[in-house]
């Protein structure tokens, strides 16, 4: 990451912490992790956050549109073609925003 994608991240954080409830992360660990789905591409991701709410999920953006980084919604990352990885914050939805909470068939629609 050069320094100006650091400092965007840095800028980034700070503006979503105090309205975020779920975690963030910015190690390199956790970003590597993020850095591969099941195809051969690898990109490391700015940040990975995992949002707990609706909340979190609009604060996310919010601070991402302020500050023009790109974010990338991701749920299970079994892309085999790398639409689930980038240079962007990753918005990881698995692990507390995963529930069907109705589906109608009729109007072909479902939401979760």
């Amino acid at each position: 990451m050069n320094t100006r994608s650091s400092e965007k991240v840095q800028d980034f954080v700070a503006t979503l912490k105090p309205a975020f409830n779920g975690e963030i992360y910015t190690d390199r660990f956790t970003r590597t992790l993020y850095s591969t789905d099941a195809s051969i591409y690898q990109v490391m991701p700015l940040a990975v956050v995992i949002p707990r709410n609706e909340g979190d999920v609009q604060a996310v953006i919010e601070a991402a549109r302020k500050l023009e980084i790109p974010v990338l919604p991701r749920t299970s990352g079994t892309s085999l073609a790398g639409q689930a990885i980038n240079e962007a914050v990753v918005i990881d939805f698995s692990k507390y925003l995963d529930n069907i909470l109705e589906v109608n068939p009729e109007e072909r629609w479902v939401r979760v």
